[in-house]
Protein backbone atom coordinates (compact mmCIF):
# COMPACT_ATOMS: atom_id res chain seq x y z
CA UNK A 1 0.00 0.00 0.00
CA UNK A 2 3.07 2.29 -0.37
CA UNK A 3 1.63 4.18 -3.36
CA UNK A 4 -1.58 4.99 -1.51
CA UNK A 5 0.45 6.17 1.47
CA UNK A 6 2.32 8.57 -0.81
CA UNK A 7 -0.97 9.90 -2.16
CA UNK A 8 -2.49 10.39 1.29
CA UNK A 9 0.69 12.08 2.50
CA UNK A 10 0.38 14.58 -0.33
CA UNK A 11 -3.28 15.21 0.38
CA UNK A 12 -2.56 15.84 4.05
CA UNK A 13 0.12 18.32 3.08
CA UNK A 14 -2.03 20.25 0.57
CA UNK A 15 -5.21 20.16 2.64
CA UNK A 16 -8.40 18.12 2.61
CA UNK A 17 -11.84 19.58 2.11
CA UNK A 18 -13.90 19.94 5.28
CA UNK A 19 -17.33 18.31 5.42
CA UNK A 20 -19.79 20.03 7.74
CA UNK A 21 -23.35 19.58 8.83
CA UNK A 22 -24.85 22.24 6.53
CA UNK A 23 -22.20 22.52 3.80
CA UNK A 24 -19.08 21.17 2.19
CA UNK A 25 -15.82 22.79 1.02
CA UNK A 26 -14.60 20.63 -1.82
CA UNK A 27 -10.91 19.70 -2.18
CA UNK A 28 -9.77 20.81 -5.63
CA UNK A 29 -5.99 20.55 -6.23
CA UNK A 30 -4.46 23.22 -8.41
CA UNK A 31 -2.57 22.04 -11.53
CA UNK A 32 0.72 22.47 -9.66
CA UNK A 33 -0.45 20.41 -6.67
CA UNK A 34 -1.88 17.78 -9.00
CA UNK A 35 1.53 17.38 -10.71
CA UNK A 36 3.30 17.21 -7.34
CA UNK A 37 1.00 14.38 -6.21
CA UNK A 38 1.57 12.51 -9.48
CA UNK A 39 5.36 12.84 -9.18
CA UNK A 40 5.19 11.68 -5.56
CA UNK A 41 3.38 8.51 -6.62
CA UNK A 42 5.88 7.91 -9.43
CA UNK A 43 8.88 8.31 -7.09
CA UNK A 44 7.32 5.97 -4.55
CA UNK A 45 6.68 3.39 -7.23
CA UNK A 46 10.24 3.59 -8.55
CA UNK A 47 11.84 3.30 -5.12
CA UNK A 48 9.64 0.33 -4.19
CA UNK A 49 9.48 -1.91 -7.29
CA UNK A 50 8.18 -4.93 -5.28
CA UNK A 51 9.00 -7.55 -7.94
CA UNK A 52 7.32 -10.31 -5.94
CA UNK A 53 4.08 -8.34 -5.58
CA UNK A 54 3.52 -7.02 -9.08
CA UNK A 55 -0.23 -7.60 -9.06
CA UNK A 56 -0.71 -5.85 -5.71
CA UNK A 57 1.49 -2.98 -6.85
CA UNK A 58 -0.57 -2.55 -10.03
CA UNK A 59 -3.81 -2.51 -8.02
CA UNK A 60 -2.41 0.14 -5.68
CA UNK A 61 -1.30 2.26 -8.64
CA UNK A 62 -4.72 1.93 -10.28
CA UNK A 63 -6.53 2.98 -7.10
CA UNK A 64 -4.26 5.97 -6.58
CA UNK A 65 -4.55 7.22 -10.17
CA UNK A 66 -8.33 6.73 -10.10
CA UNK A 67 -8.59 8.87 -6.96
CA UNK A 68 -6.41 11.55 -8.54
CA UNK A 69 -8.59 11.54 -11.66
CA UNK A 70 -11.73 12.06 -9.58
CA UNK A 71 -10.11 14.95 -7.73
CA UNK A 72 -8.98 16.58 -10.97
CA UNK A 73 -12.54 16.49 -12.34
CA UNK A 74 -13.82 18.55 -9.42
CA UNK A 75 -13.33 22.06 -10.81
CA UNK A 76 -16.07 23.81 -8.78
CA UNK A 77 -14.80 26.51 -6.40
CA UNK A 78 -14.79 25.76 -2.68
CA UNK A 79 -17.64 27.38 -0.77
CA UNK A 80 -18.01 28.13 2.89
CA UNK A 81 -20.35 26.17 5.11
CA UNK A 82 -23.82 27.51 5.77
CA UNK A 83 -24.21 29.84 8.73
CA UNK A 84 -27.14 30.70 10.97
CA UNK A 85 -28.30 34.12 12.12
CA UNK A 86 -30.95 34.95 14.71
CA UNK A 87 -33.04 37.96 13.68
CA UNK A 88 -34.59 40.09 16.43
CA UNK A 89 -36.66 43.28 16.23
CA UNK A 90 -33.48 45.26 16.93
CA UNK A 91 -31.39 43.50 14.27
CA UNK A 92 -34.13 43.23 11.63
CA UNK A 93 -33.03 46.23 9.58
CA UNK A 94 -29.32 45.42 9.88
CA UNK A 95 -29.95 41.99 8.34
CA UNK A 96 -31.86 43.58 5.45
CA UNK A 97 -35.42 42.68 6.50
CA UNK A 98 -38.60 44.45 7.52
CA UNK A 99 -41.77 42.98 9.01
CA UNK A 100 -45.42 43.95 9.26
CA UNK A 101 -47.70 42.30 11.84
CA UNK A 102 -51.47 42.69 11.66
CA UNK A 103 -53.98 41.45 14.25
CA UNK A 104 -57.12 40.28 12.47
CA UNK A 105 -60.63 40.35 13.87
CA UNK A 106 -60.97 36.55 13.75
CA UNK A 107 -58.14 36.13 16.29
CA UNK A 108 -55.44 35.26 13.77
CA UNK A 109 -52.25 37.23 13.13
CA UNK A 110 -50.94 38.09 9.67
CA UNK A 111 -47.20 38.39 9.12
CA UNK A 112 -45.46 39.91 6.11
CA UNK A 113 -41.67 39.58 6.05
CA UNK A 114 -39.91 41.62 3.36
CA UNK A 115 -36.36 40.93 2.21
CA UNK A 116 -34.42 43.84 0.71
CA UNK A 117 -32.53 42.06 -2.08
CA UNK A 118 -29.98 44.85 -2.33
CA UNK A 119 -28.74 43.76 1.11
CA UNK A 120 -28.49 40.09 0.09
CA UNK A 121 -25.54 38.18 -1.31
CA UNK A 122 -24.90 38.75 -5.03
CA UNK A 123 -22.92 36.75 -7.59
CA UNK A 124 -21.11 38.35 -10.55
CA UNK A 125 -22.61 37.88 -14.04
CA UNK A 126 -21.29 34.80 -15.78
CA UNK A 127 -20.55 32.93 -12.54
CA UNK A 128 -23.34 30.43 -13.20
CA UNK A 129 -24.43 30.82 -9.56
CA UNK A 130 -27.43 32.33 -7.85
CA UNK A 131 -29.05 32.57 -4.42
CA UNK A 132 -31.93 30.12 -3.88
CA UNK A 133 -34.52 31.32 -1.38
CA UNK A 134 -37.14 29.47 0.59
CA UNK A 135 -38.68 29.65 4.04
CA UNK A 136 -39.87 27.13 6.60
CA UNK A 137 -42.72 28.04 8.95
CA UNK A 138 -43.11 26.01 12.14
CA UNK A 139 -46.42 26.58 13.92
CA UNK A 140 -46.51 25.47 17.56
CA UNK A 141 -48.59 26.00 20.66
CA UNK A 142 -47.96 25.10 24.30
CA UNK A 143 -48.56 21.41 23.51
CA UNK A 144 -45.86 21.32 20.81
CA UNK A 145 -45.48 21.46 17.04
CA UNK A 146 -48.82 21.65 15.22
CA UNK A 147 -47.73 22.18 11.60
CA UNK A 148 -44.70 22.78 9.42
CA UNK A 149 -44.74 24.07 5.85
CA UNK A 150 -42.51 25.61 3.19
CA UNK A 151 -43.05 29.13 1.85
CA UNK A 152 -41.91 30.42 -1.52
CA UNK A 153 -41.03 34.12 -1.77
CA UNK A 154 -43.14 36.55 -3.79
CA UNK A 155 -40.61 38.35 -6.02
CA UNK A 156 -43.03 40.20 -8.28
CA UNK A 157 -41.99 43.55 -6.80
CA UNK A 158 -38.54 44.49 -8.06
CA UNK A 159 -35.77 44.36 -5.47
CA UNK A 160 -37.89 42.59 -2.85
CA UNK A 161 -38.79 39.08 -1.75
CA UNK A 162 -41.92 38.83 0.40
CA UNK A 163 -43.09 36.02 2.67
CA UNK A 164 -46.71 36.30 3.85
CA UNK A 165 -48.62 33.96 6.19
CA UNK A 166 -51.37 33.96 8.82
CA UNK A 167 -51.46 31.85 11.99
CA UNK A 168 -53.68 31.53 15.07
CA UNK A 169 -53.02 34.15 17.72
CA UNK A 170 -52.44 31.57 20.47
CA UNK A 171 -49.68 29.96 18.40
CA UNK A 172 -47.58 33.08 17.81
CA UNK A 173 -45.46 32.88 20.97
CA UNK A 174 -44.14 29.38 20.23
CA UNK A 175 -43.90 29.61 16.42
CA UNK A 176 -40.87 30.37 14.27
CA UNK A 177 -39.84 31.19 10.73
CA UNK A 178 -36.56 30.31 9.04
CA UNK A 179 -35.56 31.98 5.77
CA UNK A 180 -32.81 30.21 3.86
CA UNK A 181 -30.60 31.88 1.26
CA UNK A 182 -28.37 29.20 -0.24
CA UNK A 183 -25.73 29.32 -2.95
CA UNK A 184 -26.96 27.32 -5.93
CA UNK A 185 -26.49 26.82 -9.66
CA UNK A 186 -28.50 28.98 -12.06
CA UNK A 187 -29.07 25.87 -14.14
CA UNK A 188 -31.83 24.18 -12.17
CA UNK A 189 -31.52 20.97 -14.20
CA UNK A 190 -28.25 20.30 -12.36
CA UNK A 191 -27.90 18.85 -8.89
CA UNK A 192 -28.08 21.45 -6.11
CA UNK A 193 -24.79 23.03 -5.11
CA UNK A 194 -23.48 21.94 -1.72
CA UNK A 195 -22.04 25.26 -0.69
CA UNK A 196 -22.45 28.32 1.44
CA UNK A 197 -25.46 30.33 2.49
CA UNK A 198 -27.22 31.89 5.45
CA UNK A 199 -30.30 30.70 7.33
CA UNK A 200 -32.12 33.47 9.19
CA UNK A 201 -34.21 32.48 12.21
CA UNK A 202 -37.19 34.52 13.48
CA UNK A 203 -38.98 33.83 16.76
CA UNK A 204 -42.42 35.21 15.91
CA UNK A 205 -43.36 35.90 19.51
CA UNK A 206 -40.60 38.51 19.67
CA UNK A 207 -42.31 40.47 16.91
CA UNK A 208 -45.79 40.31 18.42
CA UNK A 209 -45.22 40.87 22.12
CA UNK A 210 -48.90 41.01 22.95
CA UNK A 211 -49.07 37.26 22.26
CA UNK A 212 -46.09 36.31 24.42
CA UNK A 213 -46.94 34.40 27.62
Amino acid sequence: MSILRALLKGLRRDGLGSFRRFGMAAYTPSPGKFMNLTRSIARESASNPQPMNTSLNNINRLLALTLLSLLSLNTAPAHAAKTGATVTPKSLKAHGFSMRVKNRTDGTVEFTVVRDLSKARQFPPGSGLQVSRYATLRVSDKSGLRAECSLEPDTREKGMAKYRFTIAGDCVAQSSLQIAEDDDYQDQTREHLIGGGTHYGFSLGAFAGQHAP
